[in-house]
């Protein structure tokens, strides 16, 4: 048999040529039966292709599973839920004085997306119904994160303000937290 494409029986017929070689049949053979591939399908490219996707699809779904547990190892703040002791925990990680870019590589180690934020309000929210207490004309590192909160479709929203003094946090941290899904 041949392999690639044309996948049917070539007869070995030695050539005159060519002691050794062997003739294929003619062009328009070849070319009927790749037609033949194209409108019936090949079975051979589709077992391939579905034993090449089940592996394929193991490697990526323990791949995902080594990943998530190698990536959150090392969060401190990972599975916290309570809003008072993700503010000692950052408390105790951002100290007063602590530059700026620190606290922003600090938290952005944690999961968290920063940006800074001057003369700006902050909302304070412990519950997604409730309105929360607005702190205004703060400078301050604001970071989000969302976690899963334990179901497919609710989530745990935290929103952090680190406040700064200048370029520098002046060791207050303000937690916003709440758990949202249907």
């Amino acid at each position: 048999r041949a392999t690639g494409w044309v996948w049917t029986e070539i007869s070995k017929i030695p050539s005159p040529d060519a002691p050794g070689r062997v003739k294929v049949p003619g062009v328009e053979t070849i070319t009927r039966q790749a037609g033949a591939m194209f409108t019936q399908g090949c079975p051979m490219r589709r077992h391939f292709f579905s034993s090449f996707c089940r592996g394929l699809t193991v490697v990526a779904v323990l791949s995902t599973f080594a990943f998530g547990c190698v990536t959150h190892r090392n969060r401190l703040t990972h599975n916290l839920e309570q809003p008072d002791k993700m503010q000692m925990v950052i408390v105790s990680m951002i100290p007063r004085g602590t530059p700026t870019s620190d606290v922003i590589s600090w938290m952005e180690d944690e999961g968290f997306e920063c940006e800074v934020l001057r003369n700006s309000r902050f909302r304070e929210r412990r519950s997604w119904m409730g309105t929360g207490t607005v702190h205004d004309n703060l400078d301050y590192v604001n970071c989000k994160r969302t976690n899963s909160a334990g179901s497919l479709f609710m989530a745990r929203i935290w929103a952090i303000a680190v406040v700064l003094d200048g370029d520098v946090s002046n060791g207050e941290v303000i937690v916003s937290h709440y758990v949202d899904g249907p």
